[in-house]
């Protein structure tokens, strides 16, 4: 593996790299479209559960969305263990950041809820007026 000299060579060939893999995922994309098709030839229409054919093996799922509104209100008409579901708090990070600048009182006790990581750097290409500089 070539040891890039310096950053702009770094720079460079992440471009390259980052160009090679976006070719590479389209590429691998269309061949999945290719094989789930000749698996649903063969098999038939499989909305859930394993498929395996040759030497692949393809996991079927569906994605779920529950109206939060409709269980909230279904919620106190079914006994509470026989009902499948439990609240979830999801942050609104406009209003947390409000909250933490005005009410610094109400931060406090709030923020013992919280729990920072860092998460995955993103590098990206800096670009002017279209074009990348």
């Amino acid at each position: 593996m070539h040891i890039p000299k310096d950053f702009t060579e770094m720079t460079a060939l992440w471009e390259h790299a980052k160009a090679q893999e976006q070719k590479w995922l389209e590429y691998r994309r269309s061949l999945e479209t290719l094989m789930l098709a000749e698996i649903r030839q063969r098999r038939g229409e499989v909305h859930e559960g394993v498929v395996k054919h040759e030497r692949v093996q393809v996991q079927f799922k569906l994605n779920r969305k529950w109206s939060q509104a409709k269980l909230a209100r279904l919620a106190s008409q079914i006994p509470p263990e026989v009902f499948p579901f439990s609240v979830h708090y999801k942050e609104n990070r406009r209003f947390s950041k409000q909250v933490e600048n005005d009410l610094p009182d109400t931060w406090q006790v709030i923020s013992d809820a919280l729990t920072l990581e860092p998460a995955r750097p993103y590098i990206s290409l800096i670009k002017k007026e279209g074009k990348i500089v």
